[in-house]
């Protein structure tokens, strides 16, 4: 017997569930049903992001409180995992305490590899991803522009995984 973990992505709240959402909760289900019937231990994890600057957006556009919307949003994905009878053992909140404490010991395990810099970049908030320069559409560089990218120059942190090149290399 051998441990199996399995996750989906976690689908921001900014919108409501779609059959996207279900098919990869059910392709996450198969596997986790498929490794519980070959005897692993079988951990299955979903959830809901529940930040982010379109969350956040979403929110204001609805006169709520981004916590509340989120609160509202969240049921739907657990419904729907529910309604399709998924397997999963954790449905995990990224505003849950819980959450929050895990994730401050991650970061504290990996604190010496984590620094804070300056980041400059042009941001895409649909996709809420920094686009290249080289990839950028010139056109979504222009303010005027319906998606237009923004320009954000942020404090950031940035995890040195450049100490780890050898061991990936090896990896691999």
């Amino acid at each position: 017997m051998s441990n199996y973990y399995v996750t989906t992505s976690i689908p921001y709240v900014n919108g409501d569930p779609h059959i996207g959402h279900a098919l990869e909760f059910i392709m996450a289900d198969v596997l986790a049903r498929s490794a519980r019937q070959r005897g692993d231990k079988v951990l299955f994890s979903t959830g809901t992001d529940e930040h982010g600057t379109k969350v956040a957006q979403k929110a204001e556009s609805l006169g709520k409180t981004a916590q509340n919307y989120a609160d509202e949003m969240s049921k739907q994905f657990v419904v729907l995992a529910k309604q399709l009878n998924v397997s999963n053992d954790r449905f995990i909140r990224t505003t849950d305490k819980a959450h929050e404490q895990r994730a401050q010991l991650i970061w504290k395990a990996l604190e010496e590899d984590i620094y804070k810099a300056k980041y400059i970049g042009w941001y895409d908030v649909k996709q809420e991803e920094f686009v290249p320069e080289t990839q950028a559409d010139p056109a979504r560089m222009q303010p005027d522009h319906p998606q237009a990218y923004q320009k954000l120059e942020e404090e950031n942190y940035f995890f040195k995984l450049s100490k780890y090149t050898d061991q990936i290399r090896e990896a691999i």
